[in-house]
C-alpha cells in the first residue's frame, strides 16, 4: 500500500511527540496483519532503510557470502521491504545486477508494499521468463531475450524469444485483448477480479490484474529488465523453494510473539489460508498463541475453512469475514481513484478496477451464507465508494462489513460508513512513508487523505461511538506495526522532525486520546 520513503524508521519506544505515554495502554488490537508473511520477514534480508540502489546490492552481495560460507547451494537469496521510489537512483536492480551480486544464486528483491519485485536471471530462469542456462553452467543471456505474444490453437500464449526461437510460457492471457489499448477506462471497468488458488496468494496483499504485459517491465529494446508486477511477481515466488509447514507454523509463532511484546492482545489476519486454521490450533494447544486472532480468508478459500470451523473455533481463534480486492495500491498507481494519478500508468490514469459488480455481490452472498461480513481491500476513493455503493445495496446491516485501507475517501462518502455502519479500518502508519508519493501522485487529493477528523465527527454526529467503527492497523509486514507510529501520523500528519508546512492534510489531524481509543481492543472488534 504505502510510499515512497528510503529510509523511515520506527519511532523508539516511548519518545518523541506522540509516542509519550503509550506504552501505559496495552489491550492494544492490530487489525490489518499478515502474520505469515510478517514472520518470514522478520527473518529475511531487511533492505527497507537502504538510501540507494547500490547499497541494496551491496546486502545482497554480503548475503551471498555468508550463504556460501554456510554451503547453502540451493538456496534462494530474498530481500524484503524494498522502496525504490526512494533510492538515489530511483530505480530497481536489473536482473544483471542482481546476478553478480548474488553470485548467481537466484535472487529477488520485494517491494515493500508486495506488488512488485525484482529478479535476477537465476530467479527468471526458474519461473520460466527465461531459457535455463546453456550446458555447462553460466548465467544464460537474459539481456537478450525478448517479450513477444503468440497463439495456440486453443487460447492465447506468451513468450520470450531469443534468435529465431521461443520459450513458451503458460501465462494467463488478458480477459479482453480487443479495445485495452484504445479505450482504457473501458477496460479498467471490465477488469475481471482474479481470485487464485490459496498458493497465489502467498506474499502479497493485493489481487492481480489480468493484464499480463503490463506486468512485466521491458526496456527500450524489449528486453526484460527483471521488474515483475502482481501476478508475474507471484509467479517467480511461486518458482521458490516451498516453505514446509513447520517453517510457516514457526514463522506465525514468531509474529504473534511480536505482536505480544508491543502490546497488542488481538490480531486480524487478512489474508488466512486453511494451513493457518491449523497451524494456530496447534499454537494455542501448546500454550504458545499470546493473543486472539481474528481470521480473514479469500472468498475461494472460504468453503474449506467455513467447513473446518468448529475445528478452530474457541475463545483464542475466531473467523472474522471473508476478504476480497477491489483495486491495487498507491505507489503502483493501481489504487482506483475519481481523479486520474498524475503520473498514471499508460492503460491506467485513474489505476485500476480489479472486481466486477457480479462478482462483489457474489463475494456478499457467500459471506452472508455463512453469517460473515465482507471485508473489501479498497485504497483509492472511487474503490471506497463503490464498496459503500454495494453494501449499502447488498449488504445485511446486522453484519460488520469492513473497508480495509481506505487511504482516499471522498467528502460525499465519508458519513456513509456510520450511517451504514462499515467500519473504516485504516492504517494511519503508512501515511508517513507515503508522503513523497502522495505529493508526487495525488498533489490534487491530498485533502482527501486518511481523512480521520471528518470520520470521527460524522460518527459523533450519527450517535455512534468512533471506536467501533474506525479500527487502527499497519497492514504488517509492509510496514512496522509499530503503534506509535500510527499516533505520529494520526495526529500529527508528517514524520517527526518534519516541519509542519509538510503535512498531509492537517485538518485531518485527531488527538492523541482518539488515536489511542481507535487502536484498544474491544468486544466490537471480534462481533460475527
Amino acid at each position: 500500500m504505502s510510499g515512497d520513503r528510503d529510509s523511515f524508521p520506527p519511532s523508539p519506544p516511548g519518545k518523541g511527540a506522540a509516542g509519550e505515554g503509550l506504552r501505559r495502554f496495552t489491550q492494544l488490537r492490530e487489525a490489518h496483519v499478515h502474520l505469515a508473511e510478517f514472520g518470514a520477514e522478520l527473518s529475511a534480508l531487511d533492505v527497507s532503510n537502504c538510501a540507494s540502489k547500490a547499497e541494496c546490492l551491496e546486502r545482497i552481495a554480503v548475503e551471498a557470502q555468508r550463504h556460501s560460507s554456510e554451503n547453502c547451494a540451493t538456496s534462494w537469496i530474498i530481500a524484503v521491504r524494498a522502496r525504490p521510489e526512494g533510492w538515489r537512483e530511483r530505480a530497481w536492480p536489473t536482473a544483471k545486477e542482481l546476478h553478480d551480486a548474488a553470485g548467481g544464486r537466484p535472487c529477488i528483491v520485494k517491494s515493500f508494499d508486495f506488488h512488485s519485485l525484482a529478479a535476477s536471471n537465476a530467479a527468471l530462469q526458474a519461473a520460466g521468463f527465461l531459457p535455463p542456462p546453456p550446458r555447462g553452467g553460466g548465467p544464460g543471456r537474459g539481456s537478450e531475450v525478448k517479450f513477444t505474444s503468440g497463439h495456440s490453437s486453443d487460447h492465447s500464449a506468451t513468450s520470450i524469444e531469443e534468435g529465431s526461437g521461443s520459450v513458451a510460457l503458460p501465462l494467463p492471457p488478458p480477459t479482453r485483448r480487443e479495445g485495452r489499448r484504445s479505450d482504457p477506462n473501458r477496460a479498467r471497468e471490465e477488469a475481471v477480479s482474479v481470485q487464485g488458488d490459496a498458493s497465489a496468494a502467498d506474499g502479497r496483499d493485493a489481487r492481480p490484474t489480468e493484464f499480463v504485459a503490463d506486468q512485466i517491465e521491458l526496456d527500450t529494446h524489449g528486453h526484460l529488465t527483471g521488474l515483475l508486477l502482481e501476478a508475474m511477481a507471484q509467479r517467480v515466488l511461486d518458482a521458490a523453494p516451498k516453505l514446509t509447514f513447520a517453517q510457516k507454523k514457526e514463522h506465525v509463532r514468531l509474529a504473534c510473539a511480536d505482536l505480544a511484546r508491543r502490546g497488542f492482545i488481538e490480531a486480524h489476519d487478512m489474508l488466512s489460508r486453511p494451513w493457518l486454521t491449523l497451524a494456530l490450533t496447534e499454537l494455542d494447544e501448546a500454550g504458545e498463541l499470546p493473543l486472539r486472532i481474528v481470521l480473514h480468508p479469500v472468498v475461494e478459500d472460504s468453503d474449506e475453512i467455513v467447513r473446518l470451523r468448529e475445528s478452530f473455533e474457541r475463545g483464542s481463534i475466531r473467523l472474522g469475514g471473508l476478504k476480497v480486492f477491489t483495486d491495487g495500491t498507491l505507489n503502483s498507481r493501481t489504487a482506483w481513484m475519481l481523479e486520474p494519478f498524475t503520473e498514471p500508468r499508460p492503460d491506467s490514469p485513474c489505476g485500476r478496477k480489479m472486481m466486477t459488480d457480479e462478482a462483489f455481490i457474489a463475494a456478499i452472498k457467500q459471506a452472508h451464507a455463512a453469517g460473515l461480513p465482507v471485508v473489501a481491500h479498497a485504497i483509492g476513493d472511487a474503490a471506497v465508494r463503490w464498496c459503500l455503493d454495494l453494501i449499502e445495496a447488498h449488504g445485511d446491516r446486522s453484519l460488520p462489513h469492513r473497508i480495509e485501507h481506505c487511504e482516499f475517501v471522498d467528502e460525499a462518502d465519508v458519513p456513509r460508513f456510520a450511517k451504514l455502519g462499515v467500519i473504516a479500518s485504516v492504517q494511519p502508519c503508512h501515511l508517513l512513508p507515503d508522503i513523497e508519493a502522495l505529493h508526487r501522485l495525488t498533489p490534487h487529493r491530498l485533502n482527501r487523505v486518511l481523512p480521520l477528523r471528518e470520520l470521527v465527527d460524522a460518527c459523533q454526529a450519527a450517535g455512534r461511538d468512533a471506536a467501533e467503527l474506525i479500527w487502527f492497523g499497519s497492514d504488517a509486514p509492509v510496514v512496522d506495526p509499530n503503534p506509535e507510529d500510527n499516533v505520529q501520523a494520526a495526529v500529527f500528519r508528517r514524520r517527526a522532525g518534519m516541519s509542519e508546512d509538510q503535512a498531509i492534510a492537517p485538518e485531518q489531524a485527531i488527538s492523541r486520546e482518539e488515536a489511542m481509543r481507535l487502536m484498544i481492543s474491544t468486544k466490537a472488534s471480534i462481533r460475527l
